[in-house]
């Protein structure tokens, strides 16, 4: 069992020593091909960590020695304790650790026992025979590369596994790199494939090309044993596990629950964020999924503002990638920081909800809302938790903002938090709400006619028969028949209007088609790399289907009696783009106008202003209507989604509201 000396070439006083397998080092790679075949590379990436910094102390100690004319600066029998008596100890106690290891790790301490007796022969030998260092020798068995200056001065000496784990060590480093700064180091330099490229020579060129079916086999175990295939943009990275948050609130580990929701999104994005999963309902195991961004002010008193999107069933990742939140995805996927964003001064969270709907989930039919009541019920729960685990913002402003089927959402929870609040062991400090472009009021909402008709959409005739629908579709609403107008608004938009029009924008009367960038964030969100960032690991990012199903009776009910009791006691805003069509401000109109509450008539009586960003632009962004706290808000150039056709105008708006 001898390692054999393949070539020695000498140029000027320096020597390549090359040395090939000997039949312990077949053992070897058997034993790890059995190791992580069956125990997982994760587990055994522990030996390659150990095993290659160990090499390199101990090849850094050499260097210096020899450099000094001694053996080892730090000591003979520290080396000699470095390189075996360590191994040996680590083996003992990752097998005692993952006892799946134990056999093979046996295997492991017998070999490194059976080469410390050749070891020490050959160490006896050295001390007065220097010729050894040219000759075969028992202490390399495995394939290396040796370099020296001279007999007594050995620059380098690269065995095999050092080799080979330095390389898998690189490679795991890579893959998980979440801060992508080695990565995009890397990138500016050469591609991956190519470091993938030189990695797998550097393995060849080391000793395992000496033979043929050895090379083979060094490859073999470099792209199968570790599945280290090439990174390119089709590697599939492991997206790791969902994280669930409840549990550690449950044990009272509040602080690794922060520590474990931190999402690093560096170097794209440089502010931190939380993100996760909180458990609403245990029985049923459903779990809401949210993203929190503190105020990039660092301001911690600084006021919440929730984020709901509509649908029902439409995530509200589409809010912050696409309309207020502080990043944004481009047509390459490539991550940005937005420049404007609510965030400056608020912190943001945004919650998938209700469970169904993006990637939020449940396990059980059950577990899916029907009403809003319902969604209030889920959304209360995870609200408590969250103030749990992030503490600190448990006593700044709290405001609850949506869009479009948001208008039910946000006065369902904001109601929800004013009931419980009195008697509740953790208080939300609720301020107000903020809806853009929301269904609130069905009944009086469903005018279709004189929009579409005054926006020269339809002509008489197709006016007719738009008002025909609005007729019965009221009429069910009237008798209760919430599912049948729900699919009579359906019949309208999903049919009449993109057949009449020849539009498929219902959210912007002035575009054939919704951007393309409204869905560029939806690649980044879901693969498999940002997964694991962002802590979903690999469940479904759902489209709101199931959602919309379980919802079809509640969406034509409405919801106007309990904003009545918010507007009487907190702040809101209602504001709408006036190129909307699907929630045009006419229609909002409708219901603000018949809204029941202590100041009606003052609002109504109350002069409507024309509103600048600044009062030296020359454009004009709106237009303004308050009395007390109810403010009213209509945009120009701007559709359903407000925030994304007029970024600034839309903050402005938020920061008017909140700061009043």
């Amino acid at each position: 069992m001898t390692t054999h000396n393949v070539t020695n070439i000498n140029v000027n006083g320096w020597s390549v020593v090359f040395n090939v397998p000997n039949t312990l080092c077949w053992i070897r790679i058997v034993l790890m091909f059995v190791s992580i075949r069956y125990f997982g590379q994760q587990k055994y990436l522990l030996f390659a960590i150990f095993h290659t910094v160990s090499g390199f102390l101990d090849s850094f100690d050499g260097i210096l020695a020899r450099s000094l004319n001694q053996k080892s600066l730090l000591g003979e029998y520290f080396e000699y304790i470095l390189d075996k008596y360590a191994h040996f100890i680590m083996y003992a106690c990752i097998g005692l650790l993952y006892q799946s290891y134990i056999v093979y790790f046996f295997f492991e301490i017998a070999l490194e026992l059976w080469t410390t007796m050749f070891d020490s022969h050959i160490r006896a030998i050295s001390r007065t025979d220097k010729s050894w260092l040219h000759g075969p020798t028992f202490l390399s068995t495995t394939c290396s590369v040796s370099i020296y200056h001279s007999p007594n001065l050995r620059l380098l000496n690269w065995y095999g596994p050092d080799i080979f784990h330095t390389v898998l060590v690189l490679r795991y480093i890579l893959i998980n790199d979440n801060k992508k700064n080695l990565t995009r180091y890397i990138q500016r330099y050469i591609s991956l494939d190519t470091v993938y490229l030189i990695m797998k020579c550097v393995l060849i060129f080391t000793g395992f090309f000496a033979i043929l079916r050895t090379s083979i086999t060094s490859c073999f175990l470099f792209d199968n044993l570790y599945r280290l295939e090439p990174l390119s943009d089709s590697f599939t990275w492991d997206p790791g596990q969902p994280l669930f948050l409840s549990r550690y609130i449950e044990s009272g580990q509040i602080d690794q629950a922060r520590n474990l929701s931190r999402v690093n999104l560096q170097p794209d994005y440089s502010y931190p964020s939380y993100s996760g999963y909180l458990t609403v309902n245990k029985t049923l195991q459903s779990n809401l999924f949210f993203w929190f961004f503190p105020a990039q002010s660092g301001n911690a008193s600084a006021p919440v503002v929730v984020w709901l999107q509509g649908g029902p069933g439409a995530s509200s990742l589409f809010g912050l990638f696409a309309e207020q939140g502080p990043i944004m995805v481009d047509k390459e996927k490539k991550l940005h920081p937005s420049a404007t964003t609510w965030n400056m001064k608020y912190h943001l969270l945004y919650i998938d909800q209700p469970v169904g709907t993006g990637y939020s989930f449940t396990k059980s039919e059950d577990g899916y809302v029907t009403n809003e009541d319902e969604v209030a019920r889920d959304l209360y729960s995870m609200l408590t938790q969250f103030f749990q685990i992030y503490y600190e913002y448990a006593a700044s402003p709290f405001y609850v903002t949506g869009e479009s089927y948001g208008g039910k959402y946000v006065p369902a929870i904001v109601y929800k938090i004013h009931v419980e609040n009195p008697q509740a062991k953790i208080k939300i400090n609720l301020k107000g709400m903020a809806i853009g472009d929301g269904l609130i009021d069905p009944y009086n909402q469903w005018d279709y006619g004189p929009v579409m008709y005054q926006f020269g959409l339809i002509d008489e005739r197709q006016l007719e028969f738009v008002n025909l629908q609005t007729a019965l579709a009221r009429n069910a609403i009237r008798l209760q028949q919430y599912a049948l107008a729900y699919d009579l608004f359906g019949n309208l938009f999903d049919e009449f209007y993109s057949n009449s029009t020849g539009l498929n924008d219902v959210y912007n009367y002035l575009l054939t088609q919704s951007p393309e960038a409204f869905g560029y964030y939806v690649p980044w969100v879901t693969a498999s790399e940002n997964r694991l960032k962002i802590h979903v690991g690999n469940l479904t990012y759902n489209d709101g289907g199931r959602v919309q199903k379980g919802l079809s009776n509640d969406v034509m009910q409405t919801i106007v009696g309990k904003v009545a009791v918010i507007v009487n006691n907190y702040k809101v805003l209602i504001y709408n783009g006036l190129l909307d069509v699907i929630i045009a401000s006419s229609v909002t109109m409708n219901w603000v106008d018949k809204l029941q509450w202590q100041h009606a008539d003052e609002f109504r009586s109350a002069e409507r202003k024309v509103w600048k960003v600044k009062d030296t632009d020359t454009e004009v962004a709106g237009y303004l209507k308050q009395y007390n706290s109810f403010f009213v808000a209509w945009v120009r150039n701007a559709g359903h989604m407000v925030p994304a056709d007029q970024p600034r105008a839309a903050f402005d708006l938020i920061d008017r509201f909140v700061s009043a």
